[in-house]
């Protein structure tokens, strides 16, 4: 296969990884905005929940309605918490993405490198 077929061989299996990191990152990609649109759908509720008024004229009294407020409340906190813990996750996605471009861009500096030794090769 010789020094030039080895070069054109670890080429080719950079842009085969390449293509791979960009799989990896079109699958991240859907899955944060399949979570966007979750989160967006949930938060929506999540407000409508903490403005939603329990009083109900007479039938809603004293222990009844403290009890239905506290069960609101902690409904609303505990939502909000989880809608935090997402955006946490899609920051996550996004850093992962971002690492993901810096090694496509590794990727191509080695290619650059790799194509140089293989002009050299062929000026000799």
């Amino acid at each position: 296969m010789g020094q030039r077929g080895a070069i054109l061989a670890e080429i080719q299996a950079l842009y085969e990884q390449i293509n791979e990191y960009r799989r990896d990152i079109e699958e991240l990609e859907e899955e944060r905005f399949c979570i966007r649109q979750q989160y967006t759908t949930i938060d929506e509720v999540n407000k409508s929940v903490i403005h939603y008024d329990m009083t109900y004229g007479d039938d809603w009294k004293g222990n009844l309605e403290t009890e239905a407020e506290e069960y609101r409340e902690e409904i609303y906190y505990t939502t909000d918490t989880a809608l935090n813990e997402t955006l946490e996750l899609i920051d996550d996605i996004n850093r992962i993405i971002d690492a993901i471009n810096e090694l496509i861009e590794k990727c191509y500096a080695e290619i650059e490198e790799l194509e140089a030794e293989l002009a050299s090769l062929t000026e000799e």
